[in-house]
């Protein structure tokens, strides 16, 4: 339904900025309408399988990798974030989320400028690490924490706000021992107020000592005039049938009123939790805090050709937010984030340039040896470009664990060797991954190794599914080639399509093996 509307109404959206405003929409956020309009449609590239017993062909399209735009590629991108940061970021230790929202006119300015929402984040970081050195004890000791900045609220709106999953405690070392870990108490709310105090005043500091550049000209930016959009109030009315499927959103962390304080506009609560050897509830809230700005699910065509949007909390018997094309275009202009502007931040032992952080982050496994070769090795891909399968959806929960099913036809791994001591020697507990997460990854062969995992390890964590397994003889596939080509993409479609028609007994088609090796063949002359 999104693609059709964004189909439709994509040409006026952008002309209408072009004559309304001075200064038209900026290029990165037409490229990501047009590059979503292209997501998941094989006759625009696509990876060509092969099943190595039947020989059926299998064609997986490729994806736009919007993050603003595509709220399928954005869920992949959350899922990837996830098993990256549980499987090689985060230590075994509690975690808390810290979550800050600003004031609204302060939004409006964050959107725009994003050397504001560094500045924020690093006062935010500063003030919560200044208050578990008084409660955590020693004072040479050392916080970690990773950012995530959110640009949206939940219909849709225009809302940048902060959420920090600070190491619930510090990090001291003697020499070149292991780090030792001293846990920090749950904030109270005098401790949040202390910490709210903090902020609130570093940024009116930092505001007066940083022009944010001239503001007089704004309204002849077609960026900004989506912005206002993006932040007003709207029109909201209440559907029949759609009081609270729960499907709004079950893991967002309400504010609890003992956790929560407030102060001009500044709202900051630390009411969210995990404790340590819970890496499945540790990826959920990694995931939660990287999901997409917008559900699929949540949105519908009215009779009358508006849009709905299901609200994450109803609020005065009002269900959905009611939307014209147009603005529902404008709304995800102004959530589109700008280019080199990341999303995810690192801060103390867990930064990139810190020399703690080898000694901190997960590395081997505790109390497990992983077998020495798995049993089916993912195929090799090619290295450039990068391809992926058709994303995952945000929507679907996270699995408690990821099995193999036997009846699928996908043989389980060679089961771990447990040792009666940790194989990484000289590291500490919480830097070593424990053995129901090396499990529950299919015996580390599920793990991320890497930034980025590859496309069907991901598929196979998320869903618990295997997709090179073949659908017909449920034996293995392999990659065959990556055609990247328009035309090379149509004549091979097209070829597939004329050998699935029938046709009559004892004739062949001419170019019935032309694609059997290469999917860019030259055609019969």
């Amino acid at each position: 339904m999104l693609h059709a509307v964004v189909r439709e109404h994509l040409g006026s959206f952008l002309r209408h900025a072009e004559e309304s405003y001075a200064r038209a929409l900026p290029v990165y956020v037409r490229r990501a309408f047009e590059r979503y309009l292209r997501c998941g449609i094989p006759e625009h590239g696509f990876l060509r399988l092969r099943c190595e017993a039947c020989s059926l062909d299998h064609v997986v399209a490729f994806s736009c990798k919007e993050r603003g735009t595509c709220p399928s590629c954005a869920g992949r991108m959350m899922a990837n974030t996830a098993a990256h940061l549980v499987d090689r970021v985060l230590p075994n230790v509690p975690i808390r989320q810290w979550v800050l929202s600003l004031p609204h006119a302060l939004r409006a300015l964050a959107a725009r400028h994003p050397q504001l929402v560094n500045a924020i984040d690093k006062i935010l970081y500063r003030a919560v690490e200044r208050w578990m050195h008084r409660v955590a004890g020693p004072k040479e000791g050392r916080a970690g924490a990773v950012t995530f900045v959110q640009r949206f609220g939940g219909s849709l709106n225009l809302h940048v706000h902060f959420h920090v999953l600070f190491l619930e405690g510090l990090f001291t070392r003697t020499g070149q021992g292991a780090p030792v870990f001293h846990p920090a108490f749950a904030p109270t709310r005098a401790d949040l107020m202390t910490v709210l105090l903090q902020v609130q005043a570093g940024v009116a500091r930092w505001l007066a000592t940083h022009p944010l550049g001239r503001e007089e000209d704004l309204d002849a930016d077609a960026l900004v005039g989506c912005a206002q959009v993006a932040v007003q109030q709207g029109l909201f009315d209440h559907l029949e049938g759609h009081a609270d499927d729960g499907k709004a959103d079950r893991d967002e962390p309400r504010p609890d009123g003992r956790a929560s304080v407030s102060l001009e506009g500044f709202n900051l609560h630390a009411a969210v939790r995990i404790g340590a050897d819970d890496d499945v509830a540790r990826e959920r809230l990694v995931r939660y805090c990287a999901r997409p700005p917008f559900a699929l699910h949540r949105l519908s065509v009215l009779p009358d050709g508006r849009i709905a949007y299901q609200l994450q909390h109803p609020r005065k018997n009002a269900t959905h937010r009611i939307l014209q094309p147009v603005e529902l275009l404008a709304r995800i202009a102004a959530l589109v984030p700008p280019p080199r502007h990341p999303f995810l931040r690192y801060h103390g032992v867990l930064a990139p340039s810190s020399r703690w952080r080898s000694a901190i982050v997960p590395r081997g496994v505790r109390g497990v040896r992983a077998p020495a070769r798995p049993t089916h090795p993912e195929p090799t891909e090619p290295a450039q470009p990068r391809k992926t399968e058709e994303p995952t959806s945000s929507t679907r929960p996270l699995p408690r664990q990821a099995p193999l099913n036997p009846e699928r036809g996908i043989p389980p791994a060679r089961p771990p060797t447990v040792l009666a001591s940790p194989p990484v020697a000289g590291r500490a507990p919480f830097a070593t991954i424990t053995e129901p997460h090396h499990a529950r990854a299919l015996h580390g062969t599920l793990l991320a190794t890497s930034p980025r995992m590859e496309w069907s390890k991901l598929l196979r964590r998320t869903f618990a599914e295997d997709v090179l397994v073949c659908p017909r003889c449920q034996g293995r596939m392999r990659l065959v080639a990556a055609v990247q080509n328009a035309a090379e993409a149509a004549r091979f479609l097209s070829a597939v399509a004329e050998r699935s028609q029938p046709r009559p007994s004892g004739t062949r088609a001419e170019d019935e093996c032309e694609y059997d090796d290469c999917p860019s063949a030259p055609p019969d002359d």
